[in-house]
């Protein structure tokens, strides 16, 4: 006699099964290959058509295994490669042991002991990192995998790539998102090692690949890649190029370039753990050499290259993030680059989306850089204008010769006027809280129109009067923090 699960119709055993995690759908198999083979394939293939891969060694190699012909890892479409910070500092700093009574120090020997153990597995693991990475051995792996999945998978492509980071800190077993991370330097120099392990792979294999996210997510905030990192790499060699040739989106959180102003401070970890000395920070560096790094021009080429080679590019995000505040003219300008050297590009991609936030910019160079692309849908957050206004853009988004579908505005800022606009009209909501004493109503600080509403008058202001202080604005302020820096 037949199991009764075997009687029900496809549609109603397809349903049970997508109510079942991949440990029971394993067991399922088991009881009935033959039934689940038939009835749940697609649905059991799901689970490993997205992956996370840890760049160690252990994960890669297990990667390279799964992508072997025939292996369920060649159904893998959307990848996910995770850099791992082993952050020692915390632990470090715990390691303290000084108690009064006897039930104080039994209990601390015992935490010490536990800590004494994370800390072990945290440098051991950071000492196989650095020996595995100096060597080389993580491109190897990463690009016999991107091999197998360029010659074993049904499309010989990834449908989508994306970078991320997670710490270890407080043990050896809980994965921290990098706000929560501790140090900044060493989150941003494991984004740089799986940006330039990542792309040696595909030079090495011209993987296709569709989508690219290179730590633009909302749960990476205070992780971005450096933007002289992006600025040495050759996207034109000949393998990358290929890799990147048929790309249709591209998202990117860019930093500012990493400088220290001296030899201590570019040997600290920058932990909150780390204890410092205030006596060993008086030996500066060179005031030129500092101007140097900052002026260079492979920290405002990078994106520009990188769209030279994206001519089917549909989509295009870009987050900035600063680890200081632009109080004076000449670093004003230095972020301006950023975007003016994209906008001056001899051929730009036609887009049928763009979401800036966190830029400074010049009006001509974004007002270039939107009617160039063509773009249909249009999304500025936190956009800093350095000079001149917003009018010729906004102007120029409600005119015919835009053909716009949809825009999205929110705190946008002009230098000139010192201030936020405030939208008036169809469209606009408040998203910062209502602060302002003393110059009467406030309208919206975001604004969003679809349809033919595109097409209405564009009007704002700004506020004026004074802040008071409220818990809610204290959040917003930590919300920008966040999300736009400095660490």
């Amino acid at each position: 006699m037949s199991p009764i699960l075997l009687d029900f119709p496809p549609e109603i055993f397809k349903s049970i099964i997508r109510l079942l995690g991949l440990c029971d759908i394993f067991s399922l198999r088991l009881c009935s290959r033959r039934s689940v083979a038939t009835k749940a394939s697609d649905h059991f293939k799901f689970y490993f058509r997205t992956k996370h891969i840890d760049i160690t060694a252990s994960s890669l190699e297990a990667f390279v295994n799964a992508t072997q012909p025939g292996s369920l890892g060649c159904l893998i479409q959307h990848l996910v490669l995770v850099g791992v910070v082993n952050n020692t500092k915390q632990l470090e700093s715990i390691l303290e042991p000084i108690y009064s009574s006897d039930g104080e120090a039994e209990r601390g020997e015992e935490r010490q002991a536990k800590t004494q153990q994370g800390l072990e597995i945290l440098e051991q693991r950071q000492n196989e990192y650095e020996q595995l990475h100096e060597s080389g051995t993580y491109i190897i792996l990463l690009s016999e995998a991107f091999r197998n999945i360029a010659a074993n998978s049904k499309a010989g492509k990834l449908l989508s790539l994306s970078l991320e980071v997670i710490v270890y800190r407080q043990d050896a077993k809980q994965r921290l998102h990098p706000l929560s991370g501790g140090s900044w330097k060493f989150i941003w120099q494991a984004a740089a090692d799986t940006f330039h392990t990542t792309i040696r792979a595909l030079s090495a294999t011209s993987l296709p690949i569709e989508k690219l996210n290179i730590l633009n997510e909302q749960r990476l905030q205070r992780c971005s890649l450096a933007c002289n990192q992006l600025g040495n790499i050759d996207f034109k060699e000949k393998g990358l190029a290929t890799s990147l040739a048929a790309l249709k989106s591209l998202s990117i959180s860019l930093s500012d370039r990493v400088i220290f102003t001296s030899r201590v401070d570019a040997e600290r970890s920058h932990d909150p753990a780390e204890e410092l000395d205030d006596d060993l920070f008086h030996e500066l560096r060179d005031i030129e050499d500092i101007r140097a790094e900052m002026t260079a021009e492979a920290n405002f080429i990078g994106i520009t290259k990188l769209l030279q080679v994206c001519s089917q590019l549909e989509e295009f995000e870009m987050h900035d993030y600063r680890f200081c505040k632009a109080t004076d003219p000449n670093r004003e300008r230095q972020l301006e680059r950023l975007l003016q050297h994209a906008a001056e590009l001899h051929t730009l991609p036609r887009l049928k989306r763009i979401e800036l936030r966190g830029l400074w910019v010049r009006e001509q160079d974004l007002l270039a850089f939107v009617r160039r692309t063509s773009v249909r849908r249009l999304f500025l957050d936190n956009i800093y204008m350095s000079s001149r206004t917003f009018r010729s853009l906004f102007d120029y988004c409600t005119s015919d010769a835009a053909r716009l579908e949809k825009f999205y505005f929110r705190g946008l800022f002009e230098a000139a006027n010192h201030g936020m606009l405030y939208f008036d009209g169809p469209g606009h909501s408040m998203y910062r809280p209502r602060f302002s004493v003393g110059a009467g109503p406030i309208d919206g600080d975001a604004l969003e129109r679809t349809g033919v509403e595109v097409k209405r008058p564009i009007k704002y202001h700004f506020a004026s009067g004074y802040e008071v202080s409220s818990p809610t604005l204290l959040e917003w302020h930590r919300q920008r923090w966040r999300e736009y820096g400095p660490p």
